[in-house]
């Protein structure tokens, strides 16, 4: 059984957020993916929400990814997309490849992910954001409920 949410905002707190293509999204917040890859090293530590990004993949890239992980097609237009899944805490960030360009791929380290029992509809945008301040009250009622 998944530990309870023990981190509760306050009145006027905002979290951070990064949106994350599907399947990945979910896997985060069920607790099946704890490292996401990003090309940017990011700073900040602590609770982080999910938002399922609008984007999908080319149909190969799809092809492939279903057969990897053992995905119908229909389970895969089903997941959700365009909303705020869940929390998690952002606990670290490590190089985990350099390229030959000189380019470096990070690893953002999530650990404690709660799925909300109903996601928020709601932008995402490039890199790490705050959600937009009218959906701010719905998103703090979903991580009240993982309390309950």
């Amino acid at each position: 059984m998944k530990s309870r949410w023990l981190y509760q905002p306050s009145r006027g707190e905002v979290f951070k957020a990064i949106s994350v293509k599907q399947p990945w999204a979910s896997m985060i917040v069920l607790g099946m993916k704890s490292i996401e890859m990003r090309t940017v090293n990011y700073h900040y530590r602590g609770p982080i929400l999910i938002h399922s990004s609008l984007s999908y993949y080319s149909n190969n890239e799809v092809r492939k990814l279903r057969l990897r992980l053992g995905m119908t097609p229909e389970a895969y237009r089903a997941l959700p997309r365009g909303c705020y899944l869940g929390i998690a805490i952002l606990t670290d960030v490590t190089i985990q490849r350099r390229h030959r360009d000189g380019s470096i791929t990070y690893g953002l380290h999530i650990s404690s992910p709660h799925m909300f029992k109903q996601p928020v509809k709601g932008p995402g945008a490039l890199g790490m954001f705050q959600p937009d301040p009218l959906l701010w009250r719905q998103i703090r009622r979903q991580i009240m409920k993982l309390e309950e």
